[in-house]
């Protein structure tokens, strides 16, 4: 099982990270909220942490949001979140 679940390159230049941990900070566990994408050792959803990313809260504020999620873990949220789903961090528009 884990030939199926680890990073691969599909071609050149191409990625696919590992299915159960993409990044880091950022893994997936079945048991854990469903099996959505969380910051690793804790139940916070990547998402909600990069959209406040993206909302312009620096990653070294994150834990005044999520106690116990770093800046590097909040990183690793906004670069997966890029791999995902095309997520653009910065400010939003007013």
């Amino acid at each position: 099982m884990d030939d199926i679940l680890r990073e691969f390159a599909p071609r050149a230049g191409v990625v696919v990270p590992h299915l159960l941990r993409p990044k880091q900070y950022v893994s997936v566990d079945p048991e854990t909220q469903g099996g959505q994408p969380v910051i690793t050792g804790t139940r916070v959803p990547f998402d909600a942490v990069a959209e406040l990313v993206e909302d312009g809260v620096p990653p070294e504020d994150i834990a005044d949001h999520y106690p116990g999620v770093t800046a590097e873990a909040a990183r690793d949220a906004v670069s997966f979140a890029l791999y995902a789903d095309g997520y653009s961090p910065g400010p939003r528009a007013a």
